[in-house]
């Protein structure tokens, strides 16, 4: 370490965990959609399927949340009708409790937004 130099221990790079930015008692919630085939071809997203699958693998470890899996909602492809996405956001967000944190995340072609 030279002058000025915080110790190693005291450095930070990146956001700060989930639990210290919410808290550590607030639970966390996600619904996570994927679709990468549309019924018009010009809708298609290149591996939003794959996509929605890692992320949900990756909330559920420290560094990306620690998400309990019964408290996560993967959607994708063909599973992921008008229907599906409008009941989980019906019935599985009435779930969370007020001071809980629901995480909403997508893929969106900027062309289309």
């Amino acid at each position: 370490m030279t002058g000025g130099e915080a110790p190693d221990n005291e450095r930070t790079v990146g956001p700060l965990p989930v639990a210290q930015r919410y808290g550590a008692l607030a639970n966390r919630w996600a619904i996570i959609v994927g679709i990468s085939m549309y019924a018009h071809d010009r809708l298609n997203l290149a591996w939003a399927n794959r996509d929605a699958k890692e992320l949900y693998k990756l909330i559920q470890t420290p560094a990306g949340g620690g998400f309990e899996p019964e408290r996560i909602e993967l959607v994708i492809d063909e599973k992921a009708t008008t229907a599906a996405i409008t009941k989980a956001l019906r019935s599985f967000l009435k779930k969370p409790a007020r001071e809980d944190v629901v995480q909403e995340a997508r893929k969106e072609d900027p062309e289309l937004s």
